[in-house]
């Protein structure tokens, strides 16, 4: 039976990892609101609730002290450990912030160049496809818009499913091989997940060297201008326009493109 000073110290331990995970989370949402507007692209509606009615930093204030207290209180009273003295719940709703802090990071990245009008327009034209749509276009909408994660979703729900039914199925009984196929199962379909980010990651490494590569030595073409299409224009004609614009004394040069020839 842990000690009333043991139990302060697991919940201080408790408050104080989830805090230090959570404000990675909290400093680059900070960041994104400077640009974006939260109450359109904030997720987490306890949150644009408390912002709405006071402050965004009062509603981080709230919403840090109360998730922190009751993560704290789950560690502490409910003996959820990795170990005895280290808080599971902490480190776990902590991890989840830091992937939070990390998409924040990304997305303001790929804003940065991105005007706060631009931005909004964007989210009104979403919004208004959304609201023309019934339920079943909505969730098809959704789908084609976040693929990437409703198939990572489907496939980490069926891995905890898995996971359950495993350990749900008594070891002694007729079925203790099935449980063991299917603990296997979600096993592989984590691995699958945790997997695929570092292959990505270094991928991407190896994609940028490539493009690097075929910057330096010319191969890599830029835009020709705001459509990114190019003109082709003969030698010949060029020239003959620029004899006549310097016999006119012009300062300009025009010409018709996509002209219709005249029949005889």
């Amino acid at each position: 039976m842990p000690t009333p000073l043991g139990l302060a110290l697991l919940f201080a331990e408790s408050f104080v990892v989830y805090s230090l995970l959570r404000y990675p989370d909290e400093k680059s949402t900070k960041k994104l609101a400077q640009r974006v507007d939260l109450q359109k692209h904030e997720v987490n509606p306890l949150l644009t609730l408390l912002a709405r009615k006071w402050s965004l930093n009062a509603a981080f204030r709230v919403t840090w002290v109360l998730t922190a207290s009751i993560i704290a209180a789950a560690d502490t009273f409910l003996g959820i450990t990795i170990s005895p003295g280290i808080p599971a719940v902490a480190f776990f709703f902590g991890t989840v912030h830091v992937l939070a802090a990390a998409s924040n990071i990304q997305l303001d990245y790929r804003t940065k160049n991105t005007s706060r009008e631009e931005i909004d327009a964007e989210t009104y034209k979403f919004a208004r496809s959304l609201s023309s749509l019934d339920w079943k276009g909505r969730w098809t909408l959704l789908i084609e818009r976040y693929a990437f994660t409703f198939v990572v979703t489907i496939v980490s729900l069926a891995a905890i499913f898995l996971y359950l039914l495993s350990s749900a199925i008594d070891p002694t009984s007729e079925f203790s091989n099935v449980g063991a196929v299917i603990s296997n199962l979600s096993s592989v379909e984590i691995g699958a997940i945790l997997l695929f980010f570092p292959s990505i990651f270094f991928g991407s490494i190896a994609w940028s060297r490539r493009l690097t590569k075929f910057y330096r030595s010319g191969k890599l073409v830029g835009p020709a201008g705001p459509g990114g299409q190019y003109i082709e224009i003969p030698v010949s004609i060029a020239e003959e326009a620029l004899n006549i614009a310097k016999s006119k004394q012009a300062s300009t040069i025009r010409l018709q493109l996509n002209a219709i020839p005249s029949t005889p």
